[in-house]
Order: structure tokens, then C-alpha cells, then sequence
């Protein structure tokens, strides 16, 4: 049997706080969030042996390594003992971050003025240091250009154009991609211009002298988000890359968010959407990156923090001493009351079920009524429950919602949505599923 069902959420919800990471001015330090259970949780918080006053200098990559750890490295761009572009890192001994590397290489700080410097892969022990040429290339292209260390000292590896023109240089961001193959891919995300009204993700890999194009594929990701946090390609799915970005300003969770993409059909389709516990008030203290310990893996968050945020002064009283939380548990937050608030949230969710006996297939939700900056939190529980834990913002609702078609569940199960908006009392729904009847859904 075929049926559908309509509901608005007019109810209230205990709202959730992460745990925030403690602040060192002293050294840089290193964290990093894991994908459990729908959200990302603490994974690791390190101090390294490097000064913050070196971000003015270089950048800071954090590399995924065997061990489960990230190695943090530092492209140091300026004013080195060597006179040359630097590569330096760290790797956690026991409770903090060491120093591993030291090396020269035969690149410039001229060379840094003009395109990006970046680590990636690794050759004798050590990453191999890229170079994208983007300015004033003798070929008139973009320049691929990478050295490998050799007798502890990085050492030419690879010269080549590609077939991206300058003009492109500051329509988006660059990366080089480390492949089975020892040449790197030449990525390049565009964020504005594009043919197709939405960002893209394009990219060229060396055939014979030249690099030239194999990718050219359009996300779902609008313009407008470009310049709200961090974009990077990641992994591999389906012969290209994830399109990660993340979200630092304006999320409708009040946190950093991770969203990527994954090409599926020629077309970058959302693969997820998830909430951390860094506060939107970090994002300026330093870098964010997605790095994976494995291809298959769902990206950890990085954040290397070279500088502490600025404190944000107490709106109400402190509140009394609270016993320690584990970083890795949420810390609740009661509910405020309906008068501290600007209103209820009057969603309506339409959802269209089959069912025979003990198995229900979810065939379409809509959704009305979700405001701007809000968002749309889905989970399942119940022995029978397909993998059901995800989070999106309003500009990536439909992708959300579309995701679910066809999910299938047993009797006993519980759908369970939830909406949250800045001002907003939430609002949440349970979906219990049934034996050969229509699910049946109340607000709790």
C-alpha cells in the first residue's frame, strides 16, 4: 500500500553545545574532529614545538599519516636561514607535536609571490613539494612544478604546463593531487565565472610533455557559498575527487560545518553534511583543512591554530561549576524558555510511504516552512534502520531530503527530525514505523 502523510512541528527541543578546545598562546597547536555517530567529535588536541609568529611566514598542511595521526607540516615562505623556500614538520611523540623535517629547497620566495606552494604525497621519507605556477609563466599557462627531497635536499622532480590559461589564476582555488602514478593531478575549483551558475571542480593529469584536461564537472554548491569558509579536493570517488567545503561563516548550526560532495553520474551529488564542535568564533584563529587516513573514509576536520580567538564577552552570569565532560561526549545545554526566544518554527513535512508487512519504503519528502537560516537534522533509531545520520543547512535542504528517497525501514524504527533556526524554538518530529500500516508520526 501507497500513502502519504503531512505534519507541521510546533514543539520545543534541548539544544546541544560542544565542548570547545582549550587555547595555548604560546605554540601551534594541532586538533582534529572525527565523523561518530552523525557528528564530529574530538579526536586529538597537541601542542607542536612551532612558534605562532611563523604564520606571518609560510602556511601550515596537516598530512594524513599511517598511523592514524596527522603529521603537521610548514612551507616556510620567507625570510629563512637557507634563503630558499623551507619544509619543516612535526609528528606527535607520546603527548605533543616534534620536530622530523628540516629541509631547503631550490625555490625562491620570488617563486611564492607567484602561485601556490603546497605538500603532497610523499618520496624518501618525506612529502614532495609543488609549486602551481600562476603568474608570468614563460608558457603562458598555469605551471605545474614539484621537487622531491634527495640526499636531504629537495631536488627538481617535474616541469610542465597544463592547458588552464592565466587568466584563470584568481577565479578559484589550486591543488595538486598525489597519484599511484608519482605525477600529481593539477585541480583547480572554480568559484566564480562558471558556464554552469554553480561552483565546479575541473583538472588536468600529464599526458606525454603537457598536461591536459580530464575533468570538468559542475557541483551542486551555488556561487554565493564561495566565500563563506574552505574548499578543497579530498579522497577519491567514482574516478575524481570529493569536493569538500568547509563551512565557516553563517551556518545555521552556529559551528563549523563539513559538507562534500561525490561525483556520481557526471555530476558532483551532496554525500555530506555534518555539524562540529568548533564554535563559528574559531574560524579566523587559524587553518582548516579535510584530510582522510584512507580513500573510503568520510574526511576528518582539521584545525591548526597558530593564534588563540578573540574572548566573547558573557551575555548573563557565569554559570555554576560543572562536573568535566569527556571531549568526545556533547555537553547539554538546557532549554531556554519560549520567552528568550523569537517565535516557533512552523515546518510542514510531507512524506510519501509504501509498506508491506514489517518492511516501509520512504519514497519522497518535501518540506515548507523552513526558515533561511535554518536547518534540517535527520536520524534513525531501531534495529532495522538503514544508515540514517545526517545535518544540512537550508541552501543544501533538497539535497538532504532527496537522499532519503528510497530508504527502507522495519517495524519498531524511529524517523527522527529535527529543526533548529538562530531566535528559534525547534522543533522535532518521531516517525514510528509500523506493521502493514502507515507510520505514524507525533511531535515530541
Amino acid at each position: 500500500m501507497r500513502c502519504g502523510m503531512a505534519l507541521a512541528m510546533v514543539s520545543a527541543l534541548a539544544l546541544v553545545g560542544a565542548v570547545p578546545v582549550a587555547a595555548s598562546q604560546n605554540m601551534v597547536e594541532v586538533h582534529w574532529e572525527t565523523l561518530q555517530n552523525g557528528a564530529y567529535t574530538d579526536a586529538g588536541d597537541y601542542v607542536s614545538d612551532f612558534s605562532p609568529s611563523l604564520d606571518a611566514n609560510g602556511s601550515w598542511e596537516l598530512l594524513p599519516d599511517p598511523n592514524g595521526t596527522p603529521v603537521l607540516g610548514y612551507v616556510e615562505l620567507k625570510n629563512t636561514a637557507s634563503g630558499t623556500i623551507e619544509v619543516h614538520a612535526d609528528d606527535l611523540s607520546a603527548t605533543e607535536y616534534t620536530r622530523i623535517w628540516n629541509f631547503a629547497s631550490h625555490y625562491t620566495p620570488a617563486n611564492a609571490a607567484d602561485g601556490v606552494m603546497q605538500l603532497f604525497g610523499a618520496s624518501n621519507g618525506a612529502p614532495e613539494l609543488g609549486f602551481i605556477d600562476l603568474r608570468n609563466t614563460a608558457s603562458g599557462t598555469v605551471e605545474v612544478h614539484w621537487e622531491t627531497l634527495q640526499n636531504g635536499v629537495y631536488t627538481d622532480a617535474g616541469d610542465y604546463a597544463s592547458d588552464f590559461p592565466e587568466s584563470l589564476s584568481a577565479d578559484g582555488d589550486w591543488e595538486l593531487l598525489a597519484t599511484t602514478g608519482g605525477t600529481p593531478v593539477l585541480g583547480f575549483i572554480e568559484l566564480k565565472n562558471t558556464a554552469s551558475g554553480t561552483i565546479e571542480v575541473h583538472g588536468d593529469a600529464l599526458n606525454g610533455t603537457e598536461y591536459t584536461r580530464i575533468w570538468n564537472f559542475a557541483s551542486h554548491y551555488p556561487l554565493a557559498d564561495a566565500g563563506d569558509g574552505v574548499w578543497q579536493l579530498f579522497g577519491a570517488s567514482n574516478a575524481a575527487p570529493e569536493l569538500g567545503f568547509i563551512d565557516l561563516t553563517n551556518t545555521g548550526s552556529g559551528t563549523v560545518e563539513v559538507h562534500w560532495e561525490t561525483m556520481q553520474n557526471g555530476v558532483y551529488a551532496d554525500a555530506g553534511d555534518y555539524a562540529s564542535g568548533y564554535p563559528e568564533s574559531y574560524a579566523p584563529a587559524g587553518t582548516w583543512q579535510l584530510f582522510t587516513p584512507g580513500s573510503d573514509d568520510p574526511p576528518e576536520l582539521g584545525f591548526v591554530k597558530d593564534y588563540p580567538p578573540a574572548p566573547v564577552p558573557p551575555t548573563t552570569a557565569p554559570s555554576p561549576p560543572v562536573e568535566p565532560v569527556a571531549q568526545s561526549q556533547p555537553l547539554p545545554v538546557p532549554t531556554p524558555s519560549p520567552a528568550s526566544k523569537g517565535g516557533r518554527i512552523r515546518a510542514k513535512f510531507i512524506l510519501d510511504w509504501t509498506w508491506n508487512h514489517t518492511r516501509t519504503r520512504l519514497h519522497d519528502v518535501r518540506v515548507t516552512g523552513v526558515p533561511r537560516r535554518g536547518r534540517v537534522q535527520v536520524r534513525c533509531t531501531g534495529r532495522g534502520c538503514p544508515e540514517i545520520a545526517m545535518a544540512a543547512g537550508y541552501r543544501r535542504l533538497h539535497a538532504l531530503l532527496h537522499s532519503l528517497d528510497g530508504r527502507v525501514f522495519r517495524a519498531g524504527d524511529v524517523l527522527r527530525i529535527t529543526v533548529s533556526a538562530p531566535a528559534k524554538q525547534s522543533e522535532r518530529i518521531a516517525v514510528r514505523i509500523r506493521d502493514g500500516g502507515l507510520p505514524r508520526a507525533r511531535l515530541v
